[in-house]
């Protein structure tokens, strides 16, 4: 029962953050199942990562480190290793 609960909340999210119509979300639900129907999927973070650190490449300026440690809550070796990377 929890997974059936799982997937609909999974689709009314997919609906409301796409803006989806009902007949679309459906075609997309089908879609999913086809090709992922059975599997456990796990859906990491990683898109957060890989935003945050173009954001930190766009706005460092070489002087800014210690501004982009401070937003980004993280320390400037680790700034320095995402724009060298």
């Amino acid at each position: 029962m929890a997974k059936n609960s799982d997937f609909n909340d999974f689709m009314d999210f997919t609906k409301k953050s796409l803006g989806l119509d009902e007949d679309t979300a459906n075609r997309f639900a089908e879609d999913l199942s086809r090709n992922f129907g059975g599997d456990e999927l796990y859906i990491n973070n990683q898109i957060q990562r890989i935003n945050r650190d173009k954001a930190i490449r766009s706005q460092y300026n070489g002087m800014n480190c210690d501004e982009l440690s401070k937003q980004f809550s993280l320390s400037k070796r680790q700034i320095f290793n995402i724009v060298r990377s």
